[in-house]
């Protein structure tokens, strides 16, 4: 296997078996002495030549390539802090043909991928300054998208279906609907109220809803707890949902720290209540314990 010279710092090139293999029914793996780089720990990538592209069109395409990686990473981390289970691997062809075209691209899923994911990919490589790349030129560029919080998110979202059957709404004596969980150490708990005719499927869904994304408000009480502030104190907030979005605004905060409010409206908004009846208003008490 014949190693080529790099013109980037960060990934080497390797002649490997992929411009053999790409018409394969199972894609190959990537195998001793392949090129791969970690990004940050959370983004590995490895790039080959295919279709007999010669060294030093390889060499000016990886150039271009190791450039675009910076946009994946930064959209994948957006992508992140949305939904921390967002993981895959793909494959990417990209095709320079003869003349001034656009860049080709032909993306083959190793695993499973999001759509918002397989997007990003694309943009960020169909939209690389491939100028000065002698043509025509081919390379493929496999990337896994990974995070350390990954692994424990994609549990927390098996269980949610569950946990929803689980959680359990009770009326109050002002005519209400009320549900509550909260976590195991204590430390973050939810009550959600609601009133109407919709008002038990209403509380259950917005429980659930937060207990998926209850990561982020257990960042938030870490954060509430620096400077050597209590976290401890509620914050009241009304939600609405409305399908795929929902409207949130904040009635009521008795938590110390300044940072607060903000904290606590990025945690909502990365709440998902697309289960939740549309337009049924909840009010959801989340209370951190000192």
């Amino acid at each position: 296997m014949k190693t080529f010279a790099t013109l980037c710092l960060l990934i080497s090139l390797v002649e490997a078996p992929w411009a053999q293999a790409q018409d394969a029914t199972e894609p190959p793996t990537m195998g001793q002495g392949e090129a791969a780089i970690n990004v940050r720990s959370n983004v590995k990538v490895a790039i080959a030549g295919t279709g007999g592209t010669p060294k030093a069109r390889l060499e000016a395409l990886t150039a271009k390539l190791s450039k675009a990686v910076p946009a994946v990473r930064e959209c994948y981390g957006k992508l992140v802090r949305k939904r921390a289970s967002t993981v895959g691997a793909v494959r990417v062809t990209v095709r320079l043909d003869e003349g001034n075209s656009p860049a080709q691209l032909s993306v083959e899923e190793r695993d499973p991928v999001p759509t918002a994911l397989r997007s990003c990919v694309t943009k960020a490589l169909g939209g690389a300054d491939y100028r000065g790349v002698p043509r025509p030129a081919a390379a493929m560029i496999m990337l896994s998208l990974d995070n350390s919080r990954a692994e424990g998110q994609v549990a927390v979202d098996e269980r949610s279906e569950e946990l929803v059957s689980q959680i359990q709404a009770t009326a109050t004596a002002d005519g209400r609907m009320e549900a509550s969980w909260a976590t195991e150490d204590g430390n973050v708990s939810f009550v959600a109220r609601a009133k109407g005719a919709r008002a038990e499927a209403a509380t259950t869904a917005a429980i659930g809803a937060l207990r998926t994304a209850y990561a982020g408000f257990m960042d938030c009480r870490r954060k509430c707890e620096k400077g050597g502030v209590s976290p401890a104190g509620s914050a009241v907030v009304k939600v609405i949902p409305r399908g795929d979005s929902s409207t949130t605004k904040i009635l009521k905060v008795d938590i110390e720290h300044e940072r607060a409010p903000n904290c606590m409206s990025r945690a909502f908004r990365h709440a998902k209540f697309g289960d939740s009846p549309r337009g049924v208003p909840v009010e959801v008490t989340v209370t951190f314990a000192p």
